[in-house]
């Protein structure tokens, strides 16, 4: 014969308080997670295209490789400020400077197509530049041929961590890619500056300025 084993009244209350002692007494784990280092700084933070290029004619250093741009006289902001609010920003801070045609002024041409000089930094202030690139863009016409202008697109890291409630600025040297094809008369060009700050892939502020080339 099977035996079950009985259970009074008190054995029952008795295992009913030891399962709710067992329960309270379960170790409670608590998991912090970190908070995305700075991400409340990069909202704060923002870049801007501040001062003039001095001086305004100069030998502009070539950006494409060869030495010797010739004189370029160019109007347009001279320094990147970056305004950074509460708490540090880490580095490297990575940019990219884009200069892009507008439009101009420009008369005198022959026959034939022409490509206007292309603009970029050719250095920043203890920065590390690195890669460059250009597009040509199809922005007019001559007898017989096409007006191109070339964008540039510029990239470079700064190195060490903006400090909170801080202004860094860095000088700018403008350097050029020439000018090919037929000769320009004269006139004016103008591009767009555009900067784009980043600090562990997220985005500061960014900013946008013109550029003027008087040929």
């Amino acid at each position: 014969m099977t035996q079950f084993e009985t259970l009074q009244p008190n054995q029952t209350s008795s295992r009913r308080a030891l399962l709710k002692t067992a329960a309270w007494a379960t170790p409670v784990i608590t998991i912090a997670v970190a908070a995305p280092l700075a991400a409340a700084s990069i909202n704060d933070a923002a870049v801007f295209l501040e001062g003039t290029i001095s001086p305004a004619r100069a030998n502009r250093p070539r950006i494409d490789g060869p030495t010797g741009g010739g004189a370029v006289a160019l109007a347009g902001p001279g320094v990147i400020r970056i305004s950074n609010g509460n708490g540090a920003v880490p580095g490297p801070i990575t940019g990219t400077i884009v200069v892009s045609y507008v439009s101009d002024t420009l008369s005198g041409f022959g026959i034939g197509d022409a490509v206007i000089r292309g603009f970029g930094p050719s250095a920043i202030q203890n920065a590390t530049m690195t890669s460059y690139s250009s597009a040509l863009q199809d922005v007019g016409n001559t007898v017989g041929g096409d007006v191109f202008a070339r964008n540039v697109t510029r990239n470079f890291s700064i190195a060490g961590t903006i400090a909170g409630n801080s202004n860094v600025s860095r000088d700018i040297t403008w350097g050029s890619v020439p000018a090919s094809g037929l000769a320009i008369g004269s006139g004016t060009v103008t591009f767009l500056v555009t900067v784009r700050l980043f600090s562990n892939g997220v985005e500061f502020d960014a900013t946008t300025s013109n550029l003027v080339y008087t040929v």
